[in-house]
């Protein structure tokens, strides 16, 4: 839900914490989208911080 709520632009923290985070959770799929992410993590932040 977090990461719905960085979405939406809801303060729920950076999208760099997040994914720490979601990396760390030892929940595959999170990982794998933690990692995917942080590959392209500066279009990530593009796309929530632009209009």
């Amino acid at each position: 839900m977090r990461f719905k709520g960085i979405l939406r632009g809801r303060g729920s923290g950076p999208p760099d914490a997040w994914n720490d985070n979601a990396a760390e959770t030892n929940i595959i799929p999170n990982m794998r989208f933690a990692r995917t992410m942080h590959r392209d993590i500066h279009s990530v932040r593009n796309a929530i911080e632009l209009p």
